[in-house]
């Protein structure tokens, strides 16, 4: 739903009115422009990662408390947050979303054993 403070493209607009027309603002003022639509599904790679995100996000959503902790102590050496820290790691070894093993201690210890670190 759209945001509006006054008059459009007055003082303030921001959001989507009904899935086809977006409010912004930028540098030069109140932009609104139409949603773009794509006319090509999505290949099987992009749907590869967005499944793979979508895991690693519910995963995150899963972490207790102390292991969301470790990825917050990586995210404030990186500047990112803890849930970005996590991301990160986690796609960057998109292979071991398949065998994560939530059960063990570490958060991101597969089952073979190998553990993702976050550089």
């Amino acid at each position: 739903m759209a945001r509006v403070t006054g008059p459009l493209f007055s003082l303030d607009a921001s959001g989507t009115i009904a899935s086809a027309l977006n409010f912004t603002r930028n540098l030069a003022g109140g932009v609104a422009r139409r949603v773009p639509r794509t006319r090509k599904p999505a290949t099987a790679a992009q749907q590869a990662q967005r499944d793979r995100y979508r895991t690693a996000a519910a995963l995150w959503a899963s972490l207790s408390p102390e292991e969301k902790a470790t990825y917050a102590d990586a995210g404030r050496r990186a500047a990112i947050t803890a849930f970005s820290a996590y991301m990160s790691a986690a796609l960057s070894a998109p292979e071991a979303l398949d065998t994560l093993n939530t059960e063990a201690g570490d958060p991101l210890a597969t089952e073979d054993g190998n553990d993702i670190i976050i550089d």
